[in-house]
C-alpha cells in the first residue's frame, strides 16, 4: 500500500509534481510539547549538513547560513542551470563503492539542474548503489504511521519494536504522511530524540516538524520547536512551510498564515530565522508567488539576500523583463545588487544566447565597482565551450590569468570535456599535463576524467595508460573511473592488463 494516496494541496520542490487536489480533513489540534534534550553528534551533524553558519535577520545575512541539502547546500557558487561538467562532489564514492556520507537527502535548495557530472552516466548509473538512503518501504511506512496514529502511552516500545534501518529518507516520508493526515508529530520527534538522535536534527526532519505545527494551526507548539532547533544552530529548509496553502485560498488569507509563521520565526530568531524566511521566499518564488516573496521581504526588511533569491527565480522563469525594475527598487532601497546578482543575470543571459549582453554587463559590473569573480568568468567559459566556442573561452580564461584569479575546477572541466568534443582528445591529455605541472590539488580528478573520456570513445588501453601515468605521479584515480577500465579489460580478454591496473592501484587502498 502507498501512503501517499491522499490529495492534498501542497508545495512540492519538484513542480513536476505539483497536483491542486482538494481535500482538508480534521479540525486544529494543539500539541502537548515536552521537549526533550537529546544528545548532540557534531560528527553526524555534519553529516546530515545541520551545521550552518550563524544567520542575523537585521544584519542581511541570510544566505549566510547555509541550508544543507544537496544540497541540502546553499552556495553563492551553484547559480548555473545551463553548466553541464559541473561538480557535485570531486569524487562521489569511496572504495567498495560505499556512498560517501554527505551527499544529502534532498537536491533542491540552489540549481538542483546543474547538468552532467564531470563522469556522467558512470556516477547516475553507480547512484543506485545500495547505500545512503535505500528505497523507502511503503509498508513501513504505513505501519509506523499507524503505530503513532494509535498514539497511547506505549507508544515509544511499539516503535521501538517496529523500527528498523531507519534513515532521513525514511524519516521525512513517515513525516509527510502525518502532515498530509494532519495527525501530530510530536511524540514521534521526541521518540527519534532518545532512539536515532543522530537524525533528529537534520534540516528536513526539523523542517517536517515546523510543517507539521502548521498543519494543525498550532503556532505555540511551533515556537517550542524553533527554539530547539535553534539551540542546535539548525537551519530549516523548503519542507517547513509546505502546509502553507499559497494556491487555493485567498490574498488576504495566505497573508495572514505568512505573518503568523513570520512572528514566530523573528520571536525566535537565529538559524532558524534566516535560513526560515530564505526558505520561505524561495518556496513562494518557485510557486511563482513573487508578489507573496516581496510582500515577506516588506515585512521582515529588505536586503540583497532576499532579493536575489527572486531574482534567480525570475531568471529561472525566464522573467528578465521584470527585472530592471527590481533592480531599480533594489537600489532604491540601498540593496545595491552584489556578484551575485550578477552572475545569475549573467547566467541566464548565457542560457538565452545573448553572449554580447553578457559581455556589456561584465563592463557595467565593473563601472558599479563589482569586480566580476572567478565564478563571473567561468560562466562565459561554460557557455563559450558549450557552444563550441574555444577561442572565446581562452580569451575569458587570459582575462582570469591577468587579474590573478584562480580558476574553478569547472573551468577546466569546460576546457577538457570541449577538447574532448571537438576531436583534440591529445590537447586535452597536454592541458591537464600543464596544470599537474603547476601542481593543481584536482590533477587526480581531471586525468581520472579524460581517461573516462577516452573510454566512452572505446579507447581502451589509451585509458589505462593514463591512470598508469597518474598513478606513477603518486594520484590516485576515482575509483569508478578505475574500476570501469578494469572491467572493460577483463570482458576484452586482456585479463593480465587489469591484474596490473588492480596491483597499482591497490597502494592506495588504506
Amino acid at each position: 500500500m502507498n501512503p501517499f494516496n491522499k490529495k492534498v494541496t501542497r508545495y512540492y520542490k519538484n513542480q513536476t509534481f505539483l497536483s491542486i487536489l482538494f481535500s482538508f480533513t480534521s479540525s486544529p489540534k494543539t500539541l502537548n510539547p515536552s521537549f526533550i534534550n537529546p544528545l548532540y553528534n557534531p560528527f553526524i551533524a555534519k553529516q546530515l549538513h545541520t551545521r550552518p553558519r550563524f544567520c542575523n535577520l537585521s544584519s542581511g545575512s541570510a544566505s549566510d547560513c547555509s541550508v544543507s541539502h544537496s544540497t541540502y547546500g546553499f552556495s553563492s557558487n551553484h547559480h548555473l542551470s545551463f553548466l553541464s561538467g559541473m561538480l557535485r562532489h570531486q569524487f562521489g564514492f569511496r572504495w567498495f563503492c560505499k556512498l560517501v556520507d554527505d551527499t544529502g537527502n534532498d537536491k533542491f535548495w540552489e540549481f538542483e539542474e546543474m547538468g552532467d557530472d564531470v563522469f556522467g552516466d558512470i556516477e547516475n548509473k553507480a547512484n543506485g548503489v545500495k547505500g545512503v538512503d535505500s528505497q523507502v518501504n511503503y509498508d513501513h511506512v504505513s505501519e509506523i504511521v499507524e503505530v503513532i496514529r494509535s498514539g497511547g502511552s506505549d507508544l515509544g516500545l511499539l516503535l521501538d519494536s517496529r523500527s528498523s534501518n531507519i534513515s532521513v529518507k525514511l524519516v521525512a516520508q513517515i513525516f509527510q504522511v502525518l502532515n498530509n493526515d494532519k495527525i501530530p508529530a510530536l511524540h514521534f520527534l521526541q521518540w527519534l530524540q532518545v532512539s536515532y538522535p543522530e537524525l533528529c536534527y537534520s534540516s528536513r526532519v526539523c523542517s517536517s516538524m515546523i510543517c507539521n505545527c502548521g498543519w494543525l494551526e498550532d503556532y505555540k507548539t511551533m515556537i517550542l520547536m524553533l527554539r530547539g532547533f535553534k539551540a542546535k544552530r539548525v537551519c530549516l529548509d523548503e519542507t517547513a512551510f509546505e502546509f502553507l496553502p499559497v494556491l487555493t485560498t485567498s490574498q488576504a488569507s495566505i497573508k495572514d498564515s505568512i505573518r503568523k509563521v513570520i512572528d514566530a520565526l523573528v520571536e525566535v530568531g537565529g538559524s532558524c530565522c534566516g535560513s526560515g524566511i530564505s526558505s520561505l521566499i524561495k518556496m513562494l518564488c518557485s510557486l511563482g508567488s513573487f508578489n507573496l516573496a516581496e510582500f515577506v521581504i516588506n515585512i521582515t526588511g529588505k536586503n540583497v539576500s532576499y532579493y536575489n533569491i527572486i531574482i534567480r527565480e525570475k531568471c529561472r522563469k525566464c522573467l528578465v523583463g521584470e527585472m530592471h525594475g527590481l533592480l531599480e527598487e533594489m537600489r532604491e532601497f540601498g540593496c545595491d545588487p552584489n556578484i551575485s546578482t550578477y552572475n545569475y543575470l549573467l547566467s541566464h543571459l548565457c542560457v538565452s544566447g545573448r553572449m554580447a549582453e553578457a559581455c556589456s554587463l561584465i563592463n557595467l559590473m565593473q563601472e558599479s565597482g563589482t569586480t566580476p569573480d572567478a565564478l563571473s568568468f567561468d560562466i562565459l567559459i561554460q557557455y563559450s565551450c558549450k557552444t563550441g566556442k574555444l577561442g572565446i573561452a581562452h580569451q575569458f580564461y587570459n582575462q582570469i590569468l591577468l587579474r590573478g584569479i584562480k580558476p574553478r575546477i569547472q573551468t577546466h572541466v569546460a576546457f577538457v570535456k570541449s577538447n574532448f568534443s571537438a576531436g583534440n582528445c591529445d590537447e586535452a591529455l597536454e592541458y591537464v599535463h600543464n596544470l599537474d605541472n603547476q601542481h593543481l590539488q584536482s590533477s587526480n580528478m581531471l586525468y581520472s576524467l579524460v581517461a573516462y573520456l577516452h573510454l566512452k570513445k572505446g579507447h581502451l588501453i589509451v585509458a589505462r595508460s593514463i591512470l598508469i601515468q597518474m598513478m606513477d605521479k603518486g594520484l590516485k584515480p576515482n575509483f569508478l573511473v578505475f574500476i570501469k577500465v578494469v572491467k572493460r579489460l577483463q570482458k576484452s580478454c586482456k585479463g593480465g592488463l587489469a591484474r596490473d591496473l588492480r596491483n597499482r592501484f591497490s597502494r592506495f587502498i588504506v
